[in-house]
């Protein structure tokens, strides 16, 4: 949506400014989940990430999910920092 692309736009460019070295990837599905939060944190295991990135508001069209989620990624089996962009 609009508004998903927006915020994925707003972190991005938060990232950038504050000089936090990040990388957007579009990784082909190999978990299969209702949402993000299982296949980020399998490919960040896989890849060595030091840290992930969230953005802490979420669109009004998908913040139910995007909550549950987010709540999966700061609890992530991994142990990696999350940090959670405006």
């Amino acid at each position: 949506s609009d508004q998903l692309l927006e915020n994925k736009r707003k972190m991005i460019y938060h990232l950038q400014d504050e000089k936090v070295a990040h990388q957007e990837v579009n990784e082909p599905l190999k978990v299969y989940s209702i949402g993000f939060a299982e296949q980020t944190i399998a490919y960040a295991k896989e890849s060595g990430a030091d840290a992930l990135a969230i953005m802490a508001s979420a669109s009004d069209e998908y913040r139910y999910m995007a909550d549950a989620e987010k709540e999966r990624m700061l609890t992530n089996d991994a142990h990696l920092p999350v940090i959670c962009c405006p």
